[in-house]
């Protein structure tokens, strides 16, 4: 569990979105973008992520298994999570 400080220095976040509410969308103030990794994003605060002019991709469940791990791939090395 991240604290409120911590929360609001997060600037990228992954999520599978079934869980994110407006009220912790609302402490994380650096936020820029959002990376949903279900292919609808219609669970996610839609008004909110449009007030905070926020950037929103998500996966496509239909893309081949190569491109998912590269996907991951790229992102571990720019957001430093460990890659097994």
């Amino acid at each position: 569990v991240l604290s409120d400080e911590e929360l609001e220095k997060i600037e990228i976040l992954f999520t599978f979105g079934n869980h994110l509410s407006e009220d912790l969308l609302e402490k994380m103030k650096a936020l820029r973008s959002i990376h949903s990794g279900q292919a609808g994003v219609d669970v996610l605060p839609q008004k909110l992520l449009l007030e905070k002019d926020l950037i929103v991709t998500s996966d496509l469940s239909n893309l081949p298994e190569e491109i998912k791990v590269s996907q991951y791939f790229i992102a571990s090395f720019f957001l430093r999570f460990p890659v097994e």
